[in-house]
């Protein structure tokens, strides 16, 4: 089994050092640190993640209680791990990249088990864009409709963006500005 390079550094370790029981128990525990550390970025590096995706990801990989939490700790202090900035980042590519509405964006962060009053705050400032969207559908699906279902068309349109999770309300307003009944 090698030693990780930053304890090799931390303490001082050079071939045929002799170690106490307490610096081979310090080495270990700093070798678990390091490996939970590297697995930790490793897992950050592809994207944004939560605390608790996190945390989920580190207890699959067999780190104890005390490791992740230092890990979280430090990953937290140096900026890598950030809940408010995940959520900020997972409305705004949610909702102006794929156009989700703003239920369905917060429904998905709850399942990632996010902190809710985080979710509500980010929600709020997004309902212009969540109507936006709506916008967005009713351009783009509004004739396709009409020529597919001709009389049920509004209905129909109704219908589908209030599966996607959009407001009732939000449609209809947009609905009546678009000349439709």
């Amino acid at each position: 089994m090698g030693v990780h390079e930053d304890v090799i550094v931390s303490m001082n370790l050079y071939k045929n050092k002799v170690l106490t029981k307490e610096e081979v128990k310090e080495i270990n525990n700093k070798e678990h640190f390091a490996k939970a550390k590297n697995a930790a970025i490793h897992y950050l590096s592809y994207k944004m993640r939560s605390e608790k995706e996190l945390i989920q990801k580190l207890k699959s990989l067999d780190f104890n209680e005390y490791i992740i939490e230092d890990i979280i700790y430090y990953l937290k202090e140096e900026g890598f791990l950030n809940d408010e900035e995940y959520i900020k980042s997972f409305f705004h590519d949610k909702a102006t990249i794929y156009h989700h509405s703003i239920n369905k964006i917060a429904y998905d962060l709850e399942a990632k088990i996010i902190d809710k009053h985080l979710i509500s705050k980010y929600k709020d400032l997004y309902h212009e864009i969540d109507r936006d969207n709506i916008q967005y559908f009713v351009d783009k699906k509004l004739d396709e409709y009409t020529n597919k279902y001709e009389d049920n068309a509004y209905y129909k349109l109704i219908n589908f963006l209030y599966k996607k999770g959009f407001n009732l309300y939000d449609i209809k307003d947009i609905l009546k500005k678009k000349n439709k009944p």
